[in-house]
């Protein structure tokens, strides 16, 4: 199996990662965010080797586009958990689409929307499969709880992405599956629910051949009642799951395993919390309404034989219905206690690294802000300085300007006081200039005449 570890150099390319987020929801809020932890080592591993990340998911099983089922409080609480910066996709595919996961910066997380808000996901479109392989450059399986179906997101995109691998979710299951079936600690049961035996027949014949006891639980069971010819009322099976469902039973007869069913069960009208609920002795619901039954034989005796099977089992996985109507969940997880607890240990104790990764990168970006704003500090300290000393020799040519404005103010005094000794001296000289003239003019023309030399001495000297 190829893993990231097999893969080159992902600095700025864009990896498809296609994980397990079907999260369950209490009012629009998560009520579980455990499957997003899950995938988180393989996020972090990516976001370090400088990829960009194009996440994609399911929600339930959309019929039309609800609101409800979007990927939205994902994408919140997966911002919250890895401090990225987390785009939420308006759809799965398309150019808008494209155009996002080809601007993502290295680090950066796109999730796409809710994958089963495309028809052609369930039905493995290879249109649609076309369309994601186009987001990436590489692909990563890490949804471990959907990587057997053949959907477009799970394997027609893995097979038009040549670079692919398995996500560290995905590696760690396989390898612990491979190492439990090669060389299991015993007693080993398996315990099954879900839905539909078709998806798990696979698995069912291969614990058949290497568990000590099988644990067929939840709605899975009832295609099994239904083929050992019980009435199962209107409780879900589909005609589909009857033959694989009556194959195991058959290969049950023959097997090292004991397949163990169900041997009385609790009937409700309807898979709801506040359901009225009725007890039956058997598994037999003769009655159509009401409507639906599920298997809770808490206080029943089916209770004993599945206690006994699993007092000394290290490992139990188990999934039911609402509390009210599952019972039997408490009473399955009670058996081996401290395993329970060093999970739940486990669990916190991945919550506290989270967390402490979270704050860890919160202060790392804040010693990088913190720089910035010491460099833009020093940076203005020295505009500072440059405009203090430009400021003094400001000061300074300003007091000299004021100096010389003074002295030009002296001078201009100076020859204001010059120029007036200068017009009260020539003002002088006009008026000796006047005497003279009348003084020599009067005895008549001889005089002026025979004095003409004198009078230009005269007027010479008046004048300076």
């Amino acid at each position: 199996m190829r893993t990231l570890d097999d893969l080159g150099d992902l600095e700025g390319k864009r990896v498809l990662v296609r994980v397990d987020f079907n999260v369950p929801l209490e009012e629009g809020h998560i009520a579980d965010d455990s499957r997003i932890r899950a995938a988180l080592p393989t996020i972090r591993d990516l976001r370090e080797r400088g990829a960009r990340v194009v996440l994609a998911s399911h929600l339930g099983r959309p019929q039309d586009r609800e609101p409800e089922l979007s990927l939205r409080p994902v994408a919140d609480r997966l911002a919250e958990l890895t401090g990225a910066d987390v785009t939420l996709a308006r759809g799965v595919a398309g150019p808008e689409v494209e155009a996002l996961a080809q601007n993502l910066h290295p680090g950066d997380v796109l999730v796409l929307e809710n994958v089963r808000y495309e028809p052609g996901e369930t039905h493995d479109d290879p249109q649609l499969a076309e369309a994601l392989a186009r987001l990436a450059d590489v692909y990563i399986n890490d949804a471990f709880g959907a990587a057997h179906r053949a959907h477009a997101s799970t394997e027609g995109v893995a097979r038009r992405v040549p670079d692919r691998a398995a996500g560290r979710l995905l590696q760690r299951e396989v390898e612990t599956l491979s190492g439990l079936l090669a060389d299991p600690n015993r007693p080993l049961v398996a315990v099954l629910g879900g839905a539909k035996v078709t998806d798990k027949i696979g698995v069912i014949e291969r614990f058949l051949e290497v568990a000590d006891a099988i644990l067929v639980a939840g709605a899975m069971a009832f295609p099994f009642l239904k083929a050992q010819g019980h009435s199962i009322g209107a409780s879900r099976c589909q005609e589909e799951d009857l033959e694989p469902a009556r194959r195991a039973l058959e290969l049950a007869e023959r097997a090292r395993s004991r397949l163990e069913l169900p041997s009385d069960l609790v009937i409700a009208d309807r898979f709801a919390a506040d359901a009225e609920r009725r007890e039956l002795d058997g598994v037999d619901v003769v009655i159509k309404s009401p409507k639906g039954s599920v298997m809770d034989p808490s206080k029943l005796k089916q209770i004993e034989p599945f206690e006994r099977q699993l007092k000394h089992i290290k490992n139990v996985s188990s999934v039911f219905g609402p509390e009210s109507l599952s019972k039997q969940t408490a009473a399955l997880r009670n058996a081996p206690r401290t395993v329970k607890q060093a999970r739940r240990n486990l669990n916190k104790g991945q919550r506290n690294l989270d967390r402490s990764a979270l704050q860890l990168a919160k202060a790392t970006n804040g010693v990088h802000q913190l720089r910035r704003g010491l460099l833009t500090a020093a940076f203005g300290a020295q505009r500072l300085k440059k405009g203090s000393e430009l400021a003094s020799q400001g000061s300074g040519r300003l007091a000299a300007g004021n100096r010389a404005a003074e002295a030009g103010a002296g001078q201009l005094t100076a020859g204001a006081i010059a120029a007036r000794n200068g017009s009260a001296q020539l003002a002088q000289g006009a008026n000796t200039l006047s005497n003279r003239l009348n003084t020599q003019l009067a005895p008549g023309s001889d005089t002026l005449a025979a004095n003409g030399d004198h009078e230009d001495a005269a007027v010479d000297e008046a004048l300076h």
